[in-house]
C-alpha cells in the first residue's frame, strides 16, 4: 500500500472492500445460525404438540377401556365393547367403539335399542354418537393388541383380559420431525371379573 501524503485522512477503496467482505461473511454465518435455531425451535414445538395430542388420546382410550364390561369385537385398529360409560346409575351399558381411520381416532357410543331388554352385543342397532379423540395418528393398523391373563397375545374374545395400546402421532413427518409414540397396557377389570 502507498503511504498517504501528510494531512490526508480516511480509508482507501481497498480497505473498504475488505471491511465489506468481512461483514458479508459475518452476516451470512449469523443468518445461517438464526435459520438453524428457528428451524430447531419449530421442530421442538411440533414435537411438544404431538406429545400433547398423544397424551390426550391415550388418556381417553385408557379411561374408556377401563369401563369395558363385555368385549364385542376386536381388531388391531378397532375395539367394540359394552361399558357403563355416560349412563345413569341403573341404566344398561352403552356400546362403545374405539377405532382409527384416516389418521384419526374416534369414539362411537350407542345406547341400547331397548333398555328394558337383556343387553348383549347384538342389541345395539341405533345411530352412534361419534366424537373425534385425536388426529395425526400414524400406524393405525397396530393401535390395539390383546393379551390373555398370562400376558400373551390372543385373538380370542373370551381370553382377553388386557389391551396393549401403542399410539404414534406425527403432525409433520415431511419436515423431519420424529413421530411421538406412547405405549400402555390397560387391565380390563370388569371383563376379568365377569369371566
Amino acid at each position: 500500500m502507498k503511504l498517504r501524503p501528510a494531512g490526508e485522512s480516511g480509508t482507501s477503496v481497498a480497505e473498504m472492500a475488505v471491511v465489506v467482505a468481512l461483514l458479508g461473511v459475518v452476516l451470512a454465518v449469523s443468518l445461517q445460525s438464526f435459520n438453524s435455531f428457528q428451524s430447531a425451535a419449530a421442530n421442538s414445538d411440533r414435537r411438544l404438540r404431538d406429545l400433547g395430542e398423544a397424551r390426550t388420546i391415550m388418556a381417553v382410550l385408557t379411561k374408556d377401556l377401563r369401563t369395558a364390561s363385555t368385549l364385542c369385537s376386536i381388531s388391531a385398529s378397532d375395539v367394540t365393547f359394552l361399558a357403563y360409560l355416560n349412563t345413569g346409575a341403573s341404566a344398561p351399558p352403552n356400546e362403545v367403539r374405539l377405532y382409527a381411520t384416516g389418521g384419526n381416532v374416534f369414539e362411537a357410543t350407542t345406547p341400547p335399542d331397548n333398555p328394558a331388554a337383556v343387553v348383549d352385543c347384538t342389541t345395539y342397532n341405533g345411530t352412534p354418537v361419534t366424537r373425534p379423540l385425536g388426529r395425526n395418528v400414524t400406524g393405525t393398523g397396530t393401535l390395539f393388541g390383546y393379551l390373555d391373563p398370562a400376558g400373551n397375545a390372543t385373538a380370542s374374545l373370551n381370553l382377553v383380559r388386557s389391551v396393549a395400546v401403542t399410539l404414534t402421532v406425527s403432525s409433520a413427518p415431511a419436515q423431519g420431525v420424529a413421530p411421538t409414540t406412547l405405549s400402555g397396557q390397560v387391565w380390563l377389570a370388569n371383563v376379568a371379573a365377569a369371566a
